[in-house]
C-alpha cells in the first residue's frame, strides 16, 4: 500500500498527529482486553503473596494492580467506571493495611495485636445499584445474528413472561436462571439489554469483578449485599427485573483450585441463588461469561439453561461491516464480501473497532487532505484487518 502526504514524502497510512494525552487514552481505549488481563495477573500474584505471608511482595501488586485498574477505569464509561474506581479504591486500602501488618510483625507484636484490614462497612451504599427501565432503543431485531439464541430466549423467557397463564396450566414459568456463554466480544452485555426491552422490565447490570474484594470475607458480603439490593427494588417497586451478571466466573470459579476467592464466593452465591429459585420469583439472573469451563459445578446446577452467544459468521460480519460504515461515501468504493472473507476470527466488537481504526487513521486524514492513496480503499482496509488481528495496530 502507498500513500503519501502533501510535501511528496513516503507516511505511513497508520500515523496521523494527535495530542499525546488523547493518544495515550486511545490506546488504552484499544487495548482494554490487554489491561485487563495484566490487571488480573497482578491481583492473582498479590493475593497468592498474602495468602503465603510474603506482605511486602501483596503490597507491591496491590498497588500495581490498582495502577493498571485505574488506566482501565479511565477508558471505561457508566456503572462499569464507577465499580472500577471504587475497586481501586479497595486495592490501595489493602495495600496499606498490609504495610501495617508488616510493620507490626517487625515490631515484635502478636498476631492477635496486628493491625487488622478494615471490613466494609454492610450499612455502606458501596454497591449501590444502577436500574434502568425498558425502552425501546434496541430489540433482539436489531441484533445481527444470534438467531439460534433468540429462538432459545424466547422459548424460555420472552413467551413465559408474555403469556404466563398459558405456561402455568403446564407448571412452567419464566424465570430462573439463564446462562450466556461464548467468546468475548460478540454482545452477551447487549443480547440481555434487548431482552429487557423485549419484556418490557426494568434491568441492572452487576459487573462480577467489581464485587471480588481482597480483603477476605468482604466478597461474600458484597455478593450478599448486591442480592439483597435486587430484592428490595423488587418488594418496593412491585415489579419483576432482569439482573445481568457479566464476568460471571469472577464470583463463581470453581473451588479447590488457586482461586482463594472462589472458597468464601461460591457458597454465599450458591445461597444466593437458591433463594431466588425459591421465595424471588420475580427476579431472572442473566450472567455471562467466556470461560464456563472455570464455573463450579454446583453454580452450574443452578442454571438449568445455557445459551451459547458464537462468533459471528462470514454474513453477520457483512452485515456488522455494513452497519458500522452505513451513511459513508466511501462505502460505494469497499467490498463488503471481502471484508467480511478477511475478517475471520474477529468478534463483534473487533469489528466495530476495525470500522472505527479505519475511519480514524484513513478516512478522516484522507479528508482532511492529510493522506494521498494509490491503493483501492478495499486493499487498504484488509491490510489494516489483518494487522489487527496479528496484534500490529
Amino acid at each position: 500500500m502507498k500513500s503519501h502526504n502533501r510535501s511528496g514524502g513516503k507516511t505511513p497510512v497508520a500515523v496521523v498527529s494527535e495530542k499525546r494525552d488523547d493518544g495515550r487514552r486511545t490506546v488504552m481505549a484499544n487495548n482494554q482486553g490487554l489491561l485487563y488481563d495484566t490487571y488480573m495477573d497482578y491481583y492473582k500474584r498479590a493475593m497468592a503473596a498474602k495468602d503465603a505471608g510474603e506482605n511486602d511482595k501483596a503490597r507491591k501488586f496491590f498497588l500495581l494492580a490498582a495502577e493498571t485498574l485505574r488506566d482501565l477505569a479511565q477508558v471505561s464509561e457508566g456503572e462499569m467506571k464507577k465499580a472500577r474506581y471504587r475497586t481501586v479504591k479497595k486495592l490501595i486500602e489493602a495495600a496499606e493495611s498490609l504495610s501495617q501488618n508488616t510493620k507490626a510483625v517487625r515490631n515484635g507484636e502478636s498476631d492477635s495485636n496486628k493491625t487488622q484490614i478494615r471490613s466494609i462497612d454492610d450499612t455502606s451504599e458501596e454497591y449501590d445499584l444502577i436500574f434502568s427501565q425498558p425502552n425501546n432503543k434496541i430489540t433482539l431485531n436489531d441484533i445481527i445474528g444470534l438467531d439460534e439464541a433468540k429462538i432459545a430466549i424466547h422459548s424460555l423467557l420472552i413467551e413465559p413472561l408474555k403469556n404466563p397463564e398459558a405456561y402455568a396450566a403446564y407448571g412452567l414459568q419464566a424465570g430462573g436462571n439463564i446462562l450466556l456463554e461464548g467468546p468475548p466480544g460478540n454482545g452477551k452485555t447487549t443480547f440481555a439489554q434487548a431482552v429487557a426491552c423485549e419484556v418490557g422490565l426494568p434491568f441492572v447490570e452487576v459487573n462480577s469483578t467489581s464485587l471480588v474484594d481482597p480483603l477476605i470475607g468482604n466478597t461474600a458480603k458484597n455478593i450478599k449485599r448486591t442480592f439483597s439490593e435486587i430484592r428490595r427494588y423488587v418488594h418496593q417497586k412491585n415489579t419483576a427485573v432482569i439482573a445481568f451478571f457479566d464476568e460471571f466466573e469472577e464470583i463463581a470459579r470453581a473451588r479447590g483450585g488457586d482461586s482463594k476467592t472462589s472458597e468464601e464466593s461460591v457458597p454465599e452465591l450458591l445461597r444466593q441463588l437458591q433463594g431466588f429459585n425459591t421465595d424471588n420469583k420475580n427476579i431472572v439472573i442473566i450472567a455471562a461469561t467466556n470461560l464456563k469451563n472455570l464455573i463450579d459445578p454446583g453454580i452450574l446446577d443452578r442454571f438449568g439453561d445455557c445459551i451459547n452467544i458464537p462468533m459471528p459468521t462470514k454474513n453477520d460480519r457483512k452485515q456488522l461491516f455494513a452497519l458500522k460504515l452505513r451513511g459513508l461515501q466511501e462505502l460505494n468504493e469497499l467490498d463488503l464480501d471481502v471484508l467480511a472473507e478477511v475478517s475471520d476470527g474477529l468478534s463483534g466488537r473487533g469489528i466495530t473497532n476495525s470500522c472505527l481504526d479505519f475511519k480514524r487513521k484513513i478516512l478522516a486524514p484522507r479528508k482532511a487532505g492529510q493522506l494521498v492513496l494509490e491503493d483501492p480503499l478495499t486493499d487498504i482496509f484488509v491490510d489494516r484487518i489483518k494487522k489487527m488481528k496479528a496484534g500490529k495496530l
